[in-house]
C-alpha cells in the first residue's frame, strides 16, 4: 500500500516522515520498501515546501545506505 501512494505522500506534508521510513528500511535492508524508495524521488521533486524538502533530505542524508542506493543515483535526482 505504501508504494502505491509514495509519490503523492513525498510531494506533501508527510514527506519527512516517509523519508525517515525509507532511510530506515534501507538501513535495515528491508526489501519490502524497494518500490516505495524507488518512487520517492519523483514525488519529492514535486515538493513545494522548502521546510518539508529540507527535512526529507536531512533524513535521507543521515543514512549512508540510502544515499548510496541505486534508486537515488538513477535519472535526474541525485543526492550525492
Amino acid at each position: 500500500m505504501v508504494a502505491v501512494q509514495t509519490s503523492e505522500v513525498a510531494a506533501g506534508p508527510y514527506a519527512p516522515l516517509l523519508a525517515e521510513a525509507v532511510a530506515d528500511a534501507y538501513d535495515r535492508d528491508d526489501t519490502d520498501w524497494e518500490d516505495a524508495g524507488a518512487q520517492f524521488p519523483d514525488g519529492l521533486a514535486a515538493q513545494s515546501s522548502v521546510l518539508h524538502l529540507t527535512a526529507s533530505l536531512e533524513a535521507l542524508l543521515g543514512s549512508a545506505v540510502a544515499i548510496n542506493h541505486p534508486a537515488w543515483s538513477s535519472g535526474t535526482f541525485v543526492l550525492v
